[in-house]
């Protein structure tokens, strides 16, 4: 048995029933009241304004985590964000943007905001010299250096932002 909340359990397995079976806690969590569509739809909202408020406090998880939940609830605000710590920041700005916009939820005109937003960002990227802070080198291993046949850190985000963009 858990300790955990059935909001908690949601929250915790990024608000996607996905990952809540592949945890093995889906019995666990109706047990405790979840799979409830009035809840979910509050937590998710609860889920992305939490994030979005982190963004400048840790750009790279709530960059990833907005993606993941697709937050097409704040799609707008997210397009209209210009300021980024460094390009590591930029750099995964943009991969959300591409997350929210290969998701389910997006109308057409969505769908071609987001993609053509991450684009421009990427295209920005590759455009000028690559500038990371000492703790967003370190978060970039060998191993993902390696994977994208690139000698630093700043070669893995241009490698990376063009691995992107040919997948248009």
């Amino acid at each position: 048995m858990s300790q955990l909340t059935a909001e908690e359990i949601f929250k915790n397995n990024g608000c996607r029933h996905f990952y809540i079976h592949k945890e093995g806690m889906w019995n666990e969590y109706v047990r405790l009241g979840g799979n409830k569509r009035n809840l979910e739809k509050r937590w998710r909202a609860e889920y992305i304004d939490e994030w979005h408020g982190k963004i400048d406090r840790n750009p790279f998880v709530a960059f990833s985590n907005l993606g993941s939940v697709g937050a097409v609830e704040i799609l707008e605000d997210l397009l209209n964000i210009n300021d980024f710590e460094d390009d590591y920041a930029q750099f995964w700005y943009s991969y959300m943007l591409v997350d929210i916009a290969n998701g389910i939820f997006l109308n057409f005109l969505k769908r071609s905001k987001a993609k053509k937003r991450a684009r421009e960002v990427l295209e920005e990227l590759l455009k000028k010299k690559i500038e990371l802070l000492d703790k967003n080198k370190k978060a970039i291993t060998r191993e993902m250096q390696h994977h994208l046949d690139a000698r630093t850190e700043e070669e893995y985000i241009r490698n990376y932002s063009k691995r992107l963009l040919s997948k248009k």
